[in-house]
């Protein structure tokens, strides 16, 4: 009798353990799993982060040199009709009218700030 229970208890004792070592297993490839996604997400949002900065930086620069560009060509020009108008105040110092050319660059300047 009670060597019998004892054995069908070991018995019972040893399947159940064995069950638990396999759940246990599951388990813990399923963390291990879980673990390994959770840090490819972290290094994918790092990435996204990273590339994120790097497009701001390019769009920046490409903004700074469009308006280095803009600035310079506005500022040549406007130096060449100054130079253009100064040939022309001086030309013209003893009369008072201004000739057709500097009305027209006079024109020109203004298109040129709007």
């Amino acid at each position: 009798g009670i060597f019998i229970k004892q054995q069908e208890i070991d018995l019972k004792f040893k399947e159940t353990t064995k069950e638990l070592q396999i759940v246990n297993h599951e388990l813990t490839d399923a963390i291990r799993g879980r673990t390994v996604a959770q840090k490819m997400l972290e290094d994918s949002r790092e990435l996204l982060r990273k590339l994120i900065s790097y497009q701001e930086n390019v769009r920046d620069e490409e903004c700074s040199r469009i308006a280095r560009e803009v600035h310079d060509d506005l500022m040549s020009e406007l130096a060449r009709i100054k130079a253009h108008l100064s040939t022309i105040i001086t030309d013209n110092k003893k009369s008072n009218v201004l000739p057709d050319a500097s009305r027209d660059e006079s024109n020109h300047f203004d298109r040129s700030y709007r």
